[in-house]
């Protein structure tokens, strides 16, 4: 079963960030956040094991 995560990344800049992360096959959106982490993903990934491999 998948799981949907929201993944929270302090960057200090944004750009090459999310330039990096929309590569990746399980990062389903990109959001840039006003809060102590500057931008947060959302993920789709195998099992909960997984969130931590990434």
């Amino acid at each position: 079963m998948a799981v949907l995560a929201l993944v929270e990344i302090r960057a200090e800049s944004v750009q090459p960030v999310k330039e990096q992360l929309m590569q990746i096959d399980y990062v389903l959106a990109f959001y840039e956040l006003v809060s102590q982490f500057n931008v947060a993903i959302m993920v789709e990934v195998e099992n909960d094991q997984a969130l931590f491999e990434f």
